[in-house]
């Protein structure tokens, strides 16, 4: 799927990680298929899909919440936080934003505090926070 997605073969991206997600269904592995619907959520992006991108990153959250905290949680947080910050609203961007830094910490996982110190910043500096600026230096 990512190598689809990467060359811009999007419908085969779908059908690949939709496959996936499947399989990973029945196995009950819900740490990929909460990758798999992160996936989705970005080619639906792509696509111009708002509906699908929603849709997909709900299910991320949903899939992965109950393996409680967890980087795949943080990043279906991340997601939701981007995703609102992007639709400008900047509110709910940065509350989810916040819940994906803590799980971050919580996990150690860098590469989403680093994404999420950006969706939060910029979605401060949106809403007219200047303290939005330190928080995108710390994503450096």
């Amino acid at each position: 799927g990512r190598e689809s997605y990467l060359v811009g073969q999007n419908d085969r991206a779908v059908a690949a990680f939709e496959e996936a997600r499947a399989i990973r269904r029945t196995l009950g592995d819900r740490r990929k298929q909460s990758e798999d619907e992160r996936w989705l959520a970005r080619v639906a992006w792509f696509l111009g899909d708002d509906e699908a991108v929603r849709r997909h990153c709900d299910q991320a959250i949903e899939v992965a919440e109950p393996m409680g905290e967890s980087a795949e949680l943080a990043r279906a947080y991340a997601l939701r936080s981007q995703i609102l910050m992007c639709a400008e609203e900047t509110r709910p961007a940065i509350e989810w934003g916040e819940r994906a830094l803590g799980m971050a910490r919580a996990v150690d996982d860098r590469e989403t505090l680093a994404h999420s110190f950006i969706n939060v910043g910029c979605a401060m500096l949106m809403a007219g926070d200047p303290a939005g600026r330190a928080r995108l230096e710390r994503a450096l």
